[in-house]
């Protein structure tokens, strides 16, 4: 399974309430429908804090994949300037994509309980 991590600013005006709204209700359906890859899709909204410094974008949008192959033909489909045109069209609206960048990550994830379990034997 691959994974990538895209980080993505509202464009400026727009209060995170209207940019998630618009994520959602527009984006999401056209990506999943534009992108025949994709095996899970999740946006993770950065939620202000007070206290706590701001970041410089306003979502984590993951995007899965069964394999490298599928990863490479939606990057190739997304930067071709022809056939990515109306996924961009749509983040322009919405989204500031000047400061848009990714990232292939690898996921470990704790058993927990297994980690607690084994401290207090």
């Amino acid at each position: 399974m691959i994974k990538v991590m895209l980080f993505v600013k509202r464009k400026p005006g727009l209060t995170h309430e209207e940019f998630r709204a618009r994520y959602e209700s527009g984006h999401v359906p056209l990506a999943i429908s534009e992108l025949p890859h994709l095996v899970q899709y999740r946006r993770n909204f950065v939620k202000p804090t007070p206290g706590m410094a701001e970041v410089d974008f306003d979502v984590v949008t993951e995007f899965w994949f069964d394999n490298k192959e599928g990863w490479k033909a939606t990057a190739a489909y997304a930067l071709d300037p022809v056939k990515g045109r109306t996924l961009a069209d749509d983040e322009a609206v919405f989204m500031d994509r000047s400061t848009m960048r990714f990232v292939m990550v690898e996921e470990e994830i704790a058993d927990v309980d297994a980690v607690r379990a084994s401290q207090r034997a």
